[in-house]
């Protein structure tokens, strides 16, 4: 019987003279088969574009994530697609993680504190980095997702500077109750906030609607923003406790003359989004009802191809398997 022992690795083997067959193809699609094959049947997929990224004027971006340590996956998720795209990347967090760019900020680790986080991320940011290092500050959360090309091609088009005269902020903008409405223990009946809470209803009209940018949906601020945002937060006029950290942002600014900039395009669709793209898409009855009450002020809420920009900048409540999915879909899928 011949000897069939393989022999080890290290010995010389003559070289064979039978030709091998070429490897056939599987004709099972991969991953990135399926994803591609998406977004040419997905008509939201389609209609998003990317813009061209080899600008080498485009702003520096300092992006800042609201997170804790328990959202490992979420922030790797982070780590592997957009936010490699920041000119610097920050986790706001419970923990310090020089590993990911987390740094621990003493507010309440819960949706009940992130008022207090975003105040002190901002503080902390511009303590840091002052007015030098970067033109703009982009807030997410970790479950954004954020197309980088879009937002630079965006900011590019914009007079602001990175100390303009005139702050400005620019994100997704909502609507919720009218300003008579925040007479409630988040606002204004806190025993902390009743002083500037009669000093707010003497400037604001009680009947207009609070117009403000959504968190989730991220919102990107120039420095001069920042620094009057840091001053306001540690004066007399601002409000203090565990409000919702988009809405007290919109109420405190507003006191101050800063509104929410119109971030639609010159067709009326939205950048910054709230959901997913095909949700955006073709979004179900009972939730257009919703988003829609609170997009009256600003414009009304469209769906189908008026519901996002060509140049769409934000996606929000996106999981990370999603997140790596979305970034094959808009990237890999078009060869860019």
């Amino acid at each position: 019987m011949a000897d069939k022992t393989i022999p080890p690795s290290h010995v010389k083997q003559s070289p064979s003279t039978t030709k091998r067959k070429p490897k056939s193809k599987s004709t099972t699609p991969n991953t990135n088969d399926f994803l591609c094959k998406k977004l040419h049947k997905s008509p939201v997929f389609q209609q998003i574009q990317i813009a061209n990224s080899k600008n080498k004027a485009s702003p520096k971006i300092l992006c800042f994530i609201m997170s804790h340590s328990k959202a490992t996956t979420k922030i790797n998720a982070v780590l592997k697609t957009w936010g490699r795209k920041c000119d610097k990347l920050l986790i706001a967090s419970n923990e310090t993680d020089s590993r990911i760019g987390a740094v621990k900020m003493n507010s309440e680790a819960s949706y009940l504190g992130l008022w207090n986080k975003l105040n002190e991320t901002m503080t902390y940011i511009w303590n840091e980095f002052g007015a030098d290092q970067f033109e703009w500050v982009l807030k997410a959360d970790d479950d954004t997702f954020v197309i980088m090309e879009n937002l630079k091609e965006y900011l590019s088009s914009l007079p602001s500077t990175r100390m303009s005269s005139q702050p400005s902020i620019h994100g997704r903008r909502f609507s919720s109750p009218k300003y008579k409405h925040l007479e409630r223990d988040e606002y204004f009946t806190n025993p902390q906030n009743v002083d500037f809470g009669k000093r707010f209803y003497a400037k604001m009209d009680r009947n207009a609607p609070v117009i403000y940018n959504h968190g989730g949906s991220a919102y990107v601020m120039n420095m001069g923003y920042v620094q009057k945002f840091v001053e306001v937060m540690h004066g007399p006029d601002t409000v203090h406790g565990t409000p919702a950290e988009d809405m007290a942002h919109g109420v405190v600014m507003a006191y101050h003359d800063l509104w929410p900039t119109n971030t639609r395009d010159e067709l009326g669709r939205e950048r910054f989004h709230p959901k997913d793209p095909q949700l955006m898409y073709n979004m179900p009855e009972d939730k257009f009802r919703l988003f829609n009450d609170n997009h009256q002020p600003t414009g009304g809420l469209s769906v189908g191809v008026d519901c996002c920009s060509e140049k769409s900048i934000t996606f929000h409540h996106i999981k990370p398997s999603n997140m790596i999915a979305l970034e094959r879909v808009f990237y890999t899928c078009r060869g860019l």
